[in-house]
């Protein structure tokens, strides 16, 4: 099984894929299935072969976010990727710093429904730490995208 998790975004439903939405309606047509993010009750442990979060992560405390991930890995199929992204904290402040990006915009990036901040270095270490082999690493548009394999 192919996992999206979404938060209030039909326009990323994924064909193929469970897509997972807090703020789906229950009545929803648009392929999305309403469901918590956090514990995804919606799929079995070991089934995902691939599950994706853009932009998720950062929306739980940091207090949270490892307890999360916990539950996502615990979903994913031996062999299944996750693949995750995060607004980069380094890329924002050094876009701040040389000027390339308006302070508007950085608050914008980092606090728009967002509770922790990470970087790509950091968010590396977390997943390699619970066992993940990274796949895939790359920053665009202050994002730090990661692929990570669960083994």
């Amino acid at each position: 099984m192919k996992v999206n998790l979404l938060v209030n975004q039909p326009g990323d439903v994924r064909s193929g894929y469970l897509n997972i939405d807090p703020a789906a309606p229950a009545d929803c047509q648009d392929g999305r299935v309403h469901g918590d993010l956090s514990k995804l009750s919606l799929v079995e442990a070991n089934e995902a072969t691939e599950l994706v979060a853009h932009g998720i992560l950062d929306r739980y405390s940091v207090q949270d976010a490892d307890t999360v991930l916990d539950q996502w890995i615990g979903k994913l199929a031996h062999g299944g990727t996750l693949s995750i992204s995060v607004v980069d904290i380094r890329e924002v402040a050094r876009a701040v710093l040389y000027g390339t990006i308006l302070l508007e915009d950085a608050n914008a990036l980092l606090h728009a429904g967002k509770q922790c901040s990470l970087t790509m270095g950091r968010l590396v270490d977390v997943l390699q730490s619970k066992g993940l082999k990274i796949v895939r690493k790359h920053i665009q548009d202050y994002q730090a995208f990661v692929i990570a394999q669960r083994s």
